[in-house]
């Protein structure tokens, strides 16, 4: 009788410890949230938990696809605090693994852009990284088109995303930097494309 007794004691608890990881695991994933983006000709899947953030790449764009680059594949992750992030890029070339480095960078006011500055780790045949090269990063948040139902019918409104006017400091201030960094104007150069060069065999 009392085997049988502390058995349902043992029982109970470990019910009750399931039950606990269970809630606690649902709590975890109601707070995590994914968002859409876009980097150059990619698009990217943001995913938001408390304070930290990653983005991986939903549909790369094709010279990524090219070095190897799929859906799934973790571009970076980070903190957020405020508007401002920091973090971890990865830079991408054929035949290499994934090469990290530091950016930081913010959100801006609107929530439909960050911008990520950072010193992208540049690669030779044999992975070996000889360089890096300033790299900015802009991701513009892809928004859905808002339905709205008029006496008229649904009307799709689709909300603009506003961009600055105001001249950067950086690359791209005359036309030999745009010639030689096409990371903001003209032809991006291969490695500001995909992080990579995905002609090289």
């Amino acid at each position: 009788m009392v085997l049988l007794l502390v058995m349902q004691r043992a029982a109970t608890a470990c019910l009750a410890l399931v039950l606990s990881t269970c809630a606690g695991a649902n709590a975890a994933a109601a707070e995590e949230t994914s968002s859409r983006w876009r980097l150059h000709q990619s698009i990217m899947t943001l995913v938001s938990n408390a304070d930290k953030r990653s983005f991986s790449y939903e549909s790369p764009q094709p010279e990524l696809a090219q070095v190897g680059v799929g859906q799934g594949v973790l571009f970076f992750d980070g903190r957020i605090e405020g508007r401002k992030l920091r973090g971890t890029a990865r830079a991408f070339y054929r035949g290499c693994p994934p090469l990290p480095y530091p950016v930081e960078g913010e959100l801006s006011v609107d929530d439909l852009t960050i911008t990520l500055h950072g010193k992208a780790p540049q690669a030779d045949k044999n992975c070996a990284v000889v360089g890096a090269r300033d790299r900015v990063l802009e991701l513009q948040r892809i928004v859905t088109p808002q339905r709205i139902v008029t006496p008229q019918g649904v009307v799709t409104q689709e909300k603009k995303i506003k961009r600055s006017t105001a001249v950067r400091h950086g690359p791209c201030m005359s036309p030999s930097d745009r010639a030689s960094d096409g990371s903001r104007c003209g032809k991006r150069a291969a490695s500001e494309r995909g992080g990579g060069h995905p002609g090289r065999k």
